[in-house]
């Protein structure tokens, strides 16, 4: 992964066991390997997502999915 700085307030134990517990299920999931670009915008996104207020591993689960598929309106 390449090298980036965030300014983000503190993240605890706690917060980062989430993190990569979520990390590591997106990854599966989706079928990225953990060290592709595809799963450092995943943990970009995920930083991001946990910034705002989303805070429950359900939560992040579901707003970090990926959108591959486009929702018609009808």
């Amino acid at each position: 992964m390449t090298n980036r700085y965030y300014e983000i307030g503190a993240i605890y134990p706690d917060d980062l066991d989430l993190l990569k517990r979520v990390f590591d299920k997106l990854c599966t999931t989706n079928g990225y390997s953990p060290d592709s670009s595809e799963a450092e915008a995943t943990a970009v996104r995920l930083l991001s997502l946990f910034q705002t207020g989303r805070s429950s591993e359900a939560a992040l689960l579901e707003a970090a999915q990926p959108q591959t598929e486009l929702r018609r309106a009808g």
